[in-house]
Protein backbone atom coordinates (compact mmCIF):
# COMPACT_ATOMS: atom_id res chain seq x y z
CA UNK A 1 0.00 0.00 0.00
CA UNK A 2 1.44 3.40 -0.67
CA UNK A 3 2.40 5.54 2.57
CA UNK A 4 1.94 9.24 1.86
CA UNK A 5 5.22 11.86 2.06
CA UNK A 6 3.56 13.11 5.66
CA UNK A 7 2.94 9.27 7.16
CA UNK A 8 6.40 8.01 5.50
CA UNK A 9 8.83 10.29 7.27
CA UNK A 10 7.51 8.88 10.44
CA UNK A 11 7.24 5.25 8.60
CA UNK A 12 11.19 5.60 8.40
CA UNK A 13 11.72 7.10 11.66
CA UNK A 14 10.78 3.86 13.25
CA UNK A 15 12.64 1.93 10.82
CA UNK A 16 10.30 0.84 7.94
CA UNK A 17 8.71 -2.75 8.08
CA UNK A 18 11.72 -4.04 10.69
CA UNK A 19 10.28 -1.38 13.08
CA UNK A 20 7.12 -2.06 15.44
CA UNK A 21 4.49 -1.22 12.80
CA UNK A 22 5.57 -4.10 10.18
CA UNK A 23 3.91 -3.47 6.61
CA UNK A 24 0.93 -1.52 5.86
CA UNK A 25 -2.59 -3.46 5.55
CA UNK A 26 -5.05 -0.37 4.69
CA UNK A 27 -4.51 2.82 2.39
CA UNK A 28 -4.22 6.16 4.71
CA UNK A 29 -7.32 8.05 5.32
CA UNK A 30 -6.89 11.82 5.05
CA UNK A 31 -8.54 13.89 8.80
CA UNK A 32 -9.34 17.04 9.17
CA UNK A 33 -6.11 17.84 10.92
CA UNK A 34 -4.24 15.05 9.58
CA UNK A 35 -3.42 11.62 8.19
CA UNK A 36 -3.88 7.95 9.77
CA UNK A 37 -2.63 4.53 7.84
CA UNK A 38 -3.30 1.05 9.54
CA UNK A 39 -0.01 -1.52 9.66
CA UNK A 40 0.34 -4.69 10.79
CA UNK A 41 1.71 -3.44 14.43
CA UNK A 42 -0.83 -0.63 14.65
CA UNK A 43 -2.22 2.68 13.65
CA UNK A 44 -0.24 5.97 12.24
CA UNK A 45 -1.68 9.01 13.20
CA UNK A 46 0.12 11.99 12.26
CA UNK A 47 -1.22 15.62 12.49
CA UNK A 48 -0.12 18.12 10.42
CA UNK A 49 3.02 20.09 11.85
CA UNK A 50 3.56 18.02 14.22
CA UNK A 51 6.03 14.26 14.48
CA UNK A 52 4.20 11.18 13.74
CA UNK A 53 2.84 8.44 16.61
CA UNK A 54 1.40 5.27 16.71
CA UNK A 55 -0.86 3.74 19.12
CA UNK A 56 -1.85 -0.15 19.10
CA UNK A 57 -3.04 -2.87 22.03
CA UNK A 58 -5.44 -2.23 24.65
CA UNK A 59 -3.90 1.28 24.73
CA UNK A 60 -5.61 1.64 21.07
CA UNK A 61 -8.55 -0.18 21.68
CA UNK A 62 -9.59 2.01 24.69
CA UNK A 63 -8.43 4.99 22.57
CA UNK A 64 -10.92 3.88 20.27
CA UNK A 65 -13.84 3.10 22.01
CA UNK A 66 -13.57 6.67 23.49
CA UNK A 67 -13.69 8.42 20.24
CA UNK A 68 -10.17 8.38 18.60
CA UNK A 69 -8.72 11.67 17.78
CA UNK A 70 -12.59 13.23 18.29
CA UNK A 71 -12.37 12.12 22.14
CA UNK A 72 -11.51 14.05 24.75
CA UNK A 73 -7.93 12.64 24.84
CA UNK A 74 -7.08 14.43 21.39
CA UNK A 75 -4.33 12.86 18.70
CA UNK A 76 -1.34 11.35 20.08
CA UNK A 77 1.67 12.90 21.60
CA UNK A 78 3.87 10.14 22.01
CA UNK A 79 4.24 6.14 21.25
CA UNK A 80 4.20 3.46 23.94
CA UNK A 81 6.31 4.25 27.27
CA UNK A 82 7.50 1.08 29.18
CA UNK A 83 7.33 1.87 32.76
CA UNK A 84 9.17 0.49 35.00
CA UNK A 85 7.02 -1.27 36.99
CA UNK A 86 5.48 -3.17 33.99
CA UNK A 87 3.27 -0.90 32.83
CA UNK A 88 2.79 0.90 29.55
CA UNK A 89 1.97 4.63 29.09
CA UNK A 90 0.95 6.88 26.05
CA UNK A 91 0.53 10.49 25.96
CA UNK A 92 -1.92 12.35 24.12
CA UNK A 93 -2.76 16.04 24.01
CA UNK A 94 -4.90 16.25 27.01
CA UNK A 95 -4.27 13.24 29.31
CA UNK A 96 -3.03 9.25 29.09
CA UNK A 97 -4.08 6.18 28.98
CA UNK A 98 -2.08 3.59 30.96
CA UNK A 99 -2.09 0.01 30.30
CA UNK A 100 -1.07 -2.20 33.32
CA UNK A 101 -1.96 -6.16 34.00
CA UNK A 102 -4.85 -5.07 36.14
CA UNK A 103 -6.61 -2.98 33.27
CA UNK A 104 -6.59 0.00 31.19
CA UNK A 105 -7.15 3.61 32.70
CA UNK A 106 -8.08 6.69 30.87
CA UNK A 107 -6.66 9.85 32.82
CA UNK A 108 -7.37 13.53 31.60
CA UNK A 109 -4.95 16.75 32.67
CA UNK A 110 -6.89 19.46 34.38
CA UNK A 111 -5.44 21.86 36.29
CA UNK A 112 -5.38 19.61 39.30
CA UNK A 113 -4.79 16.55 39.76
CA UNK A 114 -5.93 13.86 36.94
CA UNK A 115 -9.17 13.00 36.62
CA UNK A 116 -10.42 9.07 35.65
CA UNK A 117 -12.10 8.54 32.15
CA UNK A 118 -14.88 5.94 32.57
CA UNK A 119 -14.60 3.70 29.65
CA UNK A 120 -17.25 3.46 26.85
CA UNK A 121 -18.43 0.31 25.39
Amino acid sequence: RPIPTHLFETYAELGWEAGPLGYPVAFHTVLLEGDVQAFEGGVLYRKYGQPGFYVTGMIGDRWARMGYEESSFGWPTSNELHRPDGSVEQHFEHGRIIWSPDGVTGLITLDGPDRIVPDRL
